[in-house]
């Protein structure tokens, strides 16, 4: 029979053993926890960038349609008065004035689908930067402790592997 000594120390080499290995696996999953934690924030932060683009191009948006609406105000008025200094009245100046309220309306329906355009590829980039965050938590594999009972069975096989061996050369001896 294998010395108490061998046994103990089989016992101790595979309790530390399994100590150094579950304190990997549980190192490994808060590195993990951290991981997903800073991927999370990083999703967090770029929906805020994001956003505050978003809301950067529609102040520059409702800017460029105040601007046009001031200007064909001004042009209106500059042709009322040129118009009424030189006497000039109807079918001509109606003209002048639908061109002038055409040009606003261009410059509105432009400046219009120039928000929606950079407000869809906004809306992407949020997509985008959802399926990056999620992608970056999803590779994230979760570390394996070690199995107990493994352990206490490779334990029990070398203690009989050694108590094998001891009977084998005791039977030698003998």
């Amino acid at each position: 029979m294998a010395d108490p000594v061998t046994v103990g120390l089989m016992i101790g080499s595979s309790v530390l053993s399994y100590a150094s290995q579950s304190s990997a696996a549980n190192a490994q999953n808060a590195a993990n926890a951290q991981a997903a934690r800073t991927a999370q924030q990083s999703y967090e932060n770029e929906v805020e960038a994001i956003e505050a683009r978003r809301t950067q191009e529609f102040e520059a948006s409702s800017q460029a349609l105040q601007q046009s609406q001031l200007q064909a105000m001004r042009e209106r008025a500059k042709v009322q008065v040129a118009s009424g200094e030189a006497g000039i009245s109807g079918l001509s100046l109606d003209a002048l004035m639908q061109d002038i309220n055409m040009a606003q309306g261009q410059n509105i329906v432009t400046s219009n689908r120039n928000y929606i355009n950079i407000s869809e590829q906004l809306d992407r980039d949020r997509r985008a930067a959802a399926a990056t965050g999620q992608s970056r938590i999803n590779s994230l594999t979760p570390a394996q402790g070690p199995s107990l009972v493994g352990h206490l069975a490779g334990t029990g096989a070398q203690i009989a592997e050694s108590k094998a061996g001891q009977n084998l050369w005791d039977k030698y001896k003998g």
